[in-house]
């Protein structure tokens, strides 16, 4: 409790300083951020936030010594790197201002990039292919075309639209071309389209010829996108079909890991204080697989 409060007081005096400090009342500003890092000295936004204001207030020595502790504290975060680099420049040390813009700017777009891709993966698993294709592209773009998983990537989206459009019809030639996709995009973390290939091979009317490894790819995509219950309840099945298959085991055993995984958390949160939602009705209402 006592820990809640003071996080919430540290929380407004750092609201002020910052404040304070966008609208050039610098003195107020100092106390507020004084008040704040006392409050929490171990946070490095109260520590970044009391740096500015000790700059505004003529006490560049001070203002860096602050500047370096939030940095250390952030464990060289993003945003203590671009604060930093903001005061150094105000304090003319050019060098040492770029090093830490490039080190920011670098890791933001790295980070904007992974944001990206993993939207167009989601897109893509929400049967949105195109948009996940021009989501896809972003992300290359913010990335400089540097991740060659993700340069494979262009490929599924634009097989998953043609199938969607009709333009590919899923028979028995098709299947050896689009089962060996579907265990390409499993390397490139392309989940997504492993159970949607699959999917529709194991849907399809033309298809005559049953094939063990579509179901397994489908099995496999499933347990990779964190589908455990219908995962479980397949795997059931096939498992007379599969008794002699290493890989059926391997998935097999991961799933019920999985499941009793969860079966733990849920008896440990019985025993405390359990939240209003569990992470089972959570993931019913968001995370429900692709029928396409």
């Amino acid at each position: 409790m006592r820990t809640q409060q003071t996080n919430t007081i540290s929380k407004d005096h750092l609201a002020e300083a910052n404040d304070h400090l966008k609208n050039g009342r610098f003195r107020m500003a100092l106390t507020s951020a004084k008040n704040a890092f006392q409050t929490k000295p171990d946070d490095s936004e109260t520590a970044i936030c009391l740096a500015w204001a000790l700059l505004e207030n003529g006490s560049p020595a001070k203002a860096l010594d602050y500047a370096n502790l939030a940095v250390e504290l952030s464990g060289g975060s993003i945003k203590s790197r671009m604060y930093r680099g903001y005061l150094l420049m105000r304090m003319s040390v050019l060098e040492g201002a770029i090093n830490d813009f490039d080190k920011s700017i670098s890791e933001q777009k790295d980070f904007l990039a992974f944001t990206y891709i993993n939207k167009a993966r989601t897109l893509a698993g929400m049967g949105k292919f195109e948009e996940g294709y021009k989501t896809l592209e972003l992300a290359l773009l913010i990335n400089n075309n540097r991740n060659e998983n993700w340069k494979k990537s262009r490929k599924w989206y634009e097989k998953a639209s043609e199938i969607e459009r009709g333009k590919i019809k899923i028979k028995d030639k098709a299947v050896e071309e689009l089962l060996e996709m579907g265990q390409e995009a499993i390397k490139t973390k392309d989940h997504w389209f492993a159970l949607y290939v699959s999917n529709k091979i194991l849907e399809s009317e033309r298809v005559k010829k049953e094939n063990d490894e579509v179901e397994l790819l489908n099995l496999e995509a499933m347990l990779h996108l964190f589908q455990i219950r219908p995962a479980l309840k397949k795997a059931k099945e096939l498992k007379t079909k599969f008794s002699d298959s290493k890989k059926f085991t391997n998935i097999y055993n991961q799933l019920l890991k999985i499941q009793n995984a969860d079966q733990e958390e849920e008896l440990f949160e019985n025993s405390t204080s359990p939240p209003q939602n569990s992470l089972r009705e959570i993931r019913e209402t968001y995370h429900k697989p692709v029928t396409k």
